[in-house]
């Protein structure tokens, strides 16, 4: 035990002095008193002996001397006993019971004293702060006999429970038995807050104590501090069952020995802490050997990383040395995604058994960790405890966690984590500094291996695009003109070798009368070092002559001075250019058909509406009804013939509706074969699902498809004409939707189409005849696919042709538009008419008002919307609008619409024109009309349309 420790001393200890003359007066303790009681006394005695002497002989005898003697001893007796005897005797038994009491309080302090020296010395060996605590309050209570003792510690003003006898002490231990040092009340509490002892000796009648269920019996208490140099350390609480258990004398030698207590404690503290900071030290030199280690394998595993030869093995290698090498307990090594850098793309890492997996292809949410390492200081490592991260999601795992960013320059590319997962060791400060330099080793590794990788892409690619370049691309020496290099498309266009190639002087490129000219060229080019951008041409080792267009530069590769060459062959651009020129005279020719064909329907309008007009005036098997029938039959063929102009002129826009097919076929392939040498034969059977579609295109491709079929025939032949319902799935592996098809077949016996031309014929321009524009198929594959339906076709060699076609069924019933042509009567009903063609508006106003209508004409779109609005005004709306669409000068019949709508948003609007492929044609509803009517029109055509527009309207 250190000197400056020891024991408190006797004159630090509160003193208790024997008391003196116990039960005698102080007055009688003085010696003077004594002096004069024995002076008095003497002389009383004396004088009563002299006076008996005296008067012995005037007795009349000796009894009556001794009488009187008697009697003054009898008087003098009591006052010598109570100023003299009763003194001395009291002084005497007090001293005799004060020697007593000294021996018994010095025995009793002499085995108090002897008892905390044992206390002190069985205690001195314990080395542990629980063990010395449990040692103390066992000897105490075996040694004095006391009920229940406790060793309370102070600990940030919390008085906690170190250890108690019995199983009452168990139990509060266990339980975290603790007073606040605020409490006012505890007797514990009020020890450790003055520094002085608190002694009970009836703790029902003291308000400081606390009763507690495990000590039911306690009648008295005391709590003793346990203090060192004024120090509270703790509180020493010891209880009894006993009344008035604890005296004076108790609570010194407690004093006492709460005062060896706060010595031991604090020996066992100053050892605890030298053995902290010696086992510190050596951890520290541990951790610094091992980091030096771990810094030497760093470096040797960073040495084999660089060997990886791409950034997937550079990542693998580096979760395997990671814990081979460094120590580490799991790895993962994640990456932003570029594309998406709020996610995070996994490469490889540890699994839950310490394996390495892939994990390529795991992707997860990357805003939170992103901005963790962002915040981190200098993007440093985020050390914490979490979840673990498992096929790319979070786990929940209470382990330790540290992610290092891996970073390129200013760049976050990605990041290391590490967790301890496996076998639960801490993360150290060394280990977050080793994974901080592991993690920028891999960012300049990753950084060298993308540079050396986009090198090496940019070779591939150069090599590539040089090798596969369209282009022929050639190089030459600046200084000999010889060439050093090309590629496979100039073999192509030379008609040669590479090997014939290289080694040539540049103008053996060209054409040998050009040799000269190409030589000063090249002088002047090499001299200049302009671009050169221009067309020649060039010869083939056939000696076919080429035009191609040149693009060279002068450029230096490594040490030489190089020319590169680009030489695009123009050959198809020039046929191109004369076709384009051809396509640009049809264009001008499809212009002015169209407008030709606008024209002549509003023409046929007039012709076809008076001619039925007129046989609506005739009866049948009259001359003049014959007459006009066959009129009416010229109508329709020129009606066919301006279908097909506008087909040619606008591209062929379908304007879409319910047809039958078998009509269809028939109609096309009796005016098709019209004058031809060739017969028709038909296989079509009842029961056909109808189509949606063009009538006029469709009737335009098989018009085609039989034109062509009978020219496969000089000498005519018969041409099959077949239909069947069809219905397509996958196993028929055609290029369309599944579903329910009409399919079309026309077939000839004609010479047939060679293999080699099979896979053309639906080009454009394409034709096999000297004479033909070859658009025909071209048009009918463009009709085809705007339908959604598919043609095909299959010949042989003098045995014939057989074209195949798919057009896709329609659910709507056909019996559902010929109820529309039923007859119809508008008696009552008012029809506002506007077209720019007086023939026209006659027409229509003649066949309105054979139904009943009264009609209103108008000349344009303005004139028409003031008769709408005025009517509507008036309280008596037009009950139908028939508008023209195109009005040249003037408002058409879109615009018209829009603000009839506008004035009355259910109105009830037909449009027609002679532009029957027009886009509103093909899609009036969504420009505001209900119904289309395509000019010329005849009676059943227009009363079908007011049929449909009447019936939208509820009429």
């Amino acid at each position: 035990m250190k000197n400056h420790h020891k024991a408190t001393t006797e004159d630090e200890r509160p003193q208790e002095e024997p008391e003196q003359s116990v039960g005698l007066p102080a007055r009688y303790q003085s010696p003077l008193y004594f002096l004069i009681a024995m002076v008095v006394t003497i002389f009383a005695v004396a004088t009563s002996v002299m006076v008996a002497v005296e008067d012995l002989p005037q007795f009349s005898n000796v009894y009556e001397a001794i009488f009187r003697a008697l009697v003054v001893t009898a008087v003098i007796t009591p006052i010598l006993y109570y100023f003299l005897i009763h003194p001395l005797t009291q002084n005497i038994e007090a001293r005799s019971a004060l020697e007593e009491r000294i021996e018994t309080f010095l025995d009793r302090r002499s085995r108090q004293v002897r008892m905390i020296t044992e206390i002190a010395q069985e205690t001195a060996a314990v080395p542990d702060l629980d063990d010395l605590f449990r040692k103390v309050v066992g000897l105490i209570q075996k040694r004095f006999g006391y009920y229940h003792v406790h060793i309370y510690v102070l600990e940030e003003r919390q008085l906690i429970m170190r250890e108690g006898t019995g199983e009452a002490g168990r139990k509060m231990k266990e339980a975290g038995h603790q007073i606040p040092l605020s409490a006012d009340v505890s007797l514990v509490a009020r020890s450790a807050r003055t520094g002085d002892p608190v002694r009970v000796s009836d703790v029902s009648q003291d308000r400081g104590f606390l009763p507690n269920k495990f000590l039911p019996n306690t009648k008295s208490e005391i709590a003793v501090p346990i203090k060192l140099s004024g120090d509270v350390l703790g509180v020493l609480d010891i209880q009894s069952d006993k009344l008035n258990a604890f005296d004076q004398e108790d609570e010194i030698m407690l004093v006492g020995l709460c005062g060896q207590i706060a010595v031991a404690i604090d020996d066992r503290r100053a050892d605890a802490e030298r053995r902290r900071a010696e086992d510190a030290l050596a951890k520290s030199r541990r951790e610094e050997e091992r980091f030096e280690e771990r810094l030497r394998r760093l470096f040797q595993a960073t040495t084999q990383l660089s060997k990886a030869r791409d950034a997937d093995d550079l990542c693998r290698q580096a979760v395997e040395l990671g814990r081979k090498e460094l120590g580490f307990d799991r790895l993962g090594i994640w990456f932003f995604d570029k594309s998406s850098p709020d996610e995070m793309i996994g490469t490889f890492g540890t699994d839950n058994e310490g394996k390495t997996r892939d994990e390529r292809g795991w992707r997860r949410d990357a805003t939170e960790l992103y901005r963790s390492l962002r915040e981190a200081k200098g993007l440093r490592v985020v050390h914490r405890r979490g979840p673990i991260l498992d096929k790319g999601e979070e786990v929940d795992a209470d382990v330790e966690r540290a992610l290092a960013p891996i970073t390129e320059g200013a760049d976050l590319l990605g990041l290391l984590s590490v967790d301890n997962l496996l076998h639960a060791d801490p993360i150290t400060r060394h280990d977050c500094e080793v994974l901080a330099l592991y993690a920028s080793a891999l960012g300049h590794l990753c950084t060298r291996l993308h540079a050396e990788s986009e090198l090496r892409k940019r070779e591939e690619a150069f090599r590539l695009a040089f090798e596969n370049a369209v282009d022929a691309i050639i190089w030459a020496d600046a200084e000999t003109g010889q060439i050093l290099n090309c590629n496979k498309a100039a073999e192509a266009l030379l008609e040669k070798p590479r090997e014939e190639i290289i080694g040539q002087h540049q103008t053996d490129l060209h054409p040998p009368d050009l040799a000269e000219h190409y030589a000063e060229f090249f002088k002047g080019h090499v001299r200049k070092k302009r671009v050169y951008d221009d067309e020649a041409s060039i010869i083939t080792k056939s000696g076919k002559i080429k035009p191609v267009h040149i693009t060279a530069s002068v450029t230096r590769v490594g040490e030489k001075s190089i020319i590169q060459g680009i030489f695009h062959d123009v050959t198809e651009r020039k046929k191109m250019q004369e076709e384009i020129q051809k396509a640009q005279k049809l264009e001008s020719i499809g212009i002015l058909a169209g407008g030709v064909a606008h024209d002549f329907n509003n023409l046929l309008t007039g012709i076809l509406g008076n001619v039925t007009l007129g046989k609506m005036h005739s009866k049948p098997g009259e001359k003049v009804y014959d007459n006009l029938a066959a009129a009416e039959k010229a109508t329709w063929r020129a009606r066919h013939l301006t279908q097909q102009l506008l087909t040619f002129a606008r591209g062929g826009i379908a304007v879409k509706e319910i047809v039958s097919i078998a009509d269809l076929l028939n109609s096309a392939a009796r005016f098709a074969l019209s004058g031809r040498n060739s017969r028709c034969e038909f296989d079509i059977p009842d029961g056909l699902w109808p189509v949606q579609a063009d009538q006029w295109q469709i009737t335009q491709v098989i018009n085609n498809l039989i034109a062509n079929a009978d020219e496969a025939m000089p000498e005519g032949g018969t041409i099959t004409l077949r239909a069947e319902n069809a219905t397509v799935g996958p196993e028929h592996a055609l290029p369309i939707a599944d579903g329910e098809y009409i399919k079309i077949s026309v077939e000839d016996q004609g010479i047939g189409i060679p293999q080699e031309h099979l896979n053309k014929v639906f080009d454009p321009y394409f034709s096999t005849k000297q004479s033909a524009s070859g658009l025909g198929l071209s048009a009918s594959y463009s009709i085809v696919q705007k339908h959604e339906g598919h043609i095909s076709i299959d010949s042989r060699l003098g045995q014939g042709t057989s074209v195949c076609i798919y057009l896709p069924a329609s659910a709507e019933d056909m019996t559902e538009k010929r109820d529309l042509t039923a007859e119809l009567s508008l008696a009552g009903r008012t029809v506002l008419v506007m077209d720019d063609e007086d023939v026209v508006l006659n027409v229509a106003e003649g066949f309105l008002v054979h139904l009943g209508a009264e009609v209103t004409p108008a000349r344009d779109g303005r004139e028409a919307v003031e008769l709408f609005k005025k009517a509507q005004d008036s309280g008596q709306p037009f009950d139908l609008v028939i508008l023209d669409l195109t009005v040249p000068g003037g408002m058409g019949g879109l615009e018209a619409v829009r603000k009839m709508v506008e004035i009355k948003p259910d109105a009830r609007v037909i449009v027609s024109s002679g532009y029957s492929n027009d886009p509103i044609m093909s899609d009036f509803a969504r420009h505001g009309f209900q119904a289309a009517l395509t000019k010329p029109y005849e009676l059943t055509e227009l009363k079908q349309a007011v049929r449909t527009v009447m019936a939208k309207g509820g009429a």
